[in-house]
C-alpha cells in the first residue's frame, strides 16, 4: 500500500494517538521527510490506551518499568521538522537527570536501557517531540 497520500505527506501509522512508548528499530526517508520505525513497548501496569492518550512519566528510577511485549509489529511514524529531542541520563539514583537538546540521529542511536522513548505525536500522528527513558 502506498504510504504517501495524494495530497503529499507521509502517513503515520499511529493517527490518534497523542503519545506513543517503545524503541527506534531505524530511521528511513520517505520523500525527504524522516519516518521512525517503531516498535512499540508496554508500561508495566498501564493500558496502551492510557499511554496513547495521557503518555507515561519519563524520570529516573531504578526498576524495570517498561517491557517490549511484541518485536514483529513495528509503526512507521514520520518526524516533524523542527521536532525536539530531549536527551536525559542518570548520573545516581538520588541527582536529577542530566538533560540536554538531542537529535534523531542519536537518538536512533541510543542503546539499551536508555533507548526507550515517549514520543508525543500531532493529530496526523506526527512526532513533534522525544524523551527517551533515564533508568539508573
Amino acid at each position: 500500500e502506498p504510504t504517501t497520500s495524494q495530497a503529499g505527506g507521509t502517513k503515520s501509522d499511529v493517527i490518534g494517538r497523542a503519545f506513543d512508548l517503545g524503541t527506534i528499530v531505524k530511521v528511513v526517508q520517505d520523500g525527504g521527510v524522516p519516518v521512525i520505525i517503531f516498535d512499540r513497548w508496554t508500561a508495566r501496569g498501564v493500558k496502551d490506551a492510557t499511554v496513547a492518550a495521557n503518555g507515561v512519566p519519563m524520570g529516573i528510577h531504578s526498576d524495570a518499568r517498561f517491557e517490549n511485549l511484541n518485536s514483529k509489529t513495528t509503526f512507521r511514524i514520520p518526524v516533524v521538522d523542527g521536532a525536539i529531542f530531549n536527551y536525559s541520563h542518570c548520573v545516581a539514583i538520588d541527582q536529577p537527570a542530566q538533560q540536554r537538546s538531542s537529535t534523531l540521529e542519536e537518538f536512533a542511536q541510543l542503546k539499551s536501557p536508555e533507548n526507550v522513548i515517549l514520543l508525543t505525536l500531532d493529530p496526523k500522528g506526527r512526532v513533534t517531540k522525544a524523551q527517551n527513558d533515564a533508568p539508573c
